[in-house]
């Protein structure tokens, strides 16, 4: 039991089909409960846990998945296309930003378990609403 418990533990609740993004142990409890079909409480669970030194501790984010060398060289050259655009007919180009969009540059922290001494990385998610429209591409001249 307790070695399901720390291999469940340290994989993405993901992994085992669920939609929610983190362990709890209350989630852990009822997963270990469907799997072996003996009944933990979520108490019983952190006690593990904590005796196998692992702490209920704030994971840190990062945004690697978001600096991907290629999509940002296809960015850059698409943006000098866009401000070329611009400087030749601003007229051709819309800048559009909604303000109430939910945008927001902090990413949303949350607690996981993880082996003490180790931190998790998660990835970053953003929020954020915005465009640019050449509009050549939309009413041809």
């Amino acid at each position: 039991m307790i070695e399901l418990l720390l291999k469940t533990v340290d994989q993405e609740p993901s992994d085992f089909g669920y939609e929610f993004g983190r362990w709890t142990a209350e989630r852990l409890a009822t997963y270990l409960t469907e799997q072996t079909g003996i009944d933990l409480s979520s108490s019983q669970v952190r006690r593990i846990l904590k005796q196998e030194k692992y702490s209920y501790i704030w994971a840190k984010y990062d945004l690697k998945d978001k600096q991907n060398p290629i999509i940002r060289a296809e960015f850059q050259e698409k943006l000098a296309q866009y401000l070329a655009i611009a400087r030749v007919d601003p007229k051709r180009m819309q800048v559009w930003f909604w303000d109430e969009s939910g945008f927001s540059l902090r990413v949303i922290r949350r607690k996981n378990w993880g082996k003490r001494g180790k931190r998790k990385n998660f990835t970053g998610q953003r929020r954020i609403f915005s465009g640019v429209r050449p509009q050549d591409y939309f009413n041809p001249r």
